[in-house]
């Protein structure tokens, strides 16, 4: 009597496949966070302007303190 030797099972789980990344997600990220610094550069920009601008007009030059013109 011989005995058949018995090959084991083997079961492989298979994931889920990924979602794929499209160009469109890559733009979106890529610009995502450079539109936001963009965006927070110009308020900021905007902002000391309009405080430059009004410090300016409260504090005008004074005629004794400017630079002789030569």
């Amino acid at each position: 009597m011989q005995q058949s030797e018995a090959k084991p099972f083997i079961v492989q789980i298979v994931p889920t496949p990924a979602r794929q990344t499209g160009i469109k997600d890559v733009f979106v990220g890529a610009f995502g966070l450079t539109g936001v610094l963009v965006v927070g550069a110009l308020v900021l920009g905007a902002v000391l302007a309009f405080v430059f601008v009004q410090w300016n007009r409260r504090h005008p030059a004074d005629a004794d303190h400017l630079p002789p013109v030569a």
